[in-house]
């Protein structure tokens, strides 16, 4: 779209409150600031939004910055606001893990409930067996672990011998 030049901008009403840089700065010329202000003053107009100072400023803001508004209505440029930190967060307490159930042999309670299904222990003896080095133990899981066990199911049993195992059902009696 090609633009009028000729037409000055001092010739509209609101251009003439407008306090506008007559010297270029930086890198915009007095034509090309001109050229901008005429431009934001017929966005307003084709919006129906008065064309006051306040208005064209706006515009010229939001189409090209606040830089090139400074310039093109003759003020200094305003210094970047430094961003806004949020408060810091206090950092997390450390939680300690918690088994939910103890070891045996140094393996977990499933773990050695699997390796007593893996060597064909009963799961009777087995919750008899734990229940000796762990009495928190749940009769139900062990159960269901010994049985996993002997399928293969649920994980990998604990490295156990079954002369360990038997060691450890001997303690019972």
């Amino acid at each position: 779209m090609k633009r009028n030049k000729t037409k000055s901008v001092a010739a509209t009403p609101a251009a003439n409150n407008v306090k506008r840089n007559p010297q270029p700065v930086a890198e915009y010329t007095v034509e090309e600031c001109e050229q901008i202000f005429d431009d934001a003053r017929k966005f307003c107009k084709a919006s129906k939004v008065p064309a006051s100072d306040a208005n064209i400023r706006q515009t010229i803001v939001d189409h090209h910055g606040e830089a090139v508004a400074a310039t093109v209505f003759g003020e200094t440029a305003p210094a970047p606001a430094a961003p806004k930190s949020k408060p810091a967060k206090p950092a997390p307490k450390a939680k300690a893990k918690t088994r939910k159930l103890a070891l045996v042999l140094g393996y977990p309670v499933v773990a050695v409930a699997r390796a007593f299904g893996k060597h064909g222990f009963m799961p009777a003896v087995a919750v008899t067996a734990i229940h000796t080095v762990e009495p928190k133990a749940s009769v139900a899981a062990i159960k269901t672990f010994v049985q996993a066990g002997r399928h293969g199911l649920r994980g990998k049993p604990a490295p156990l011998s079954k002369k360990q195992l038997n060691d450890l059902v001997a303690a019972v009696a």
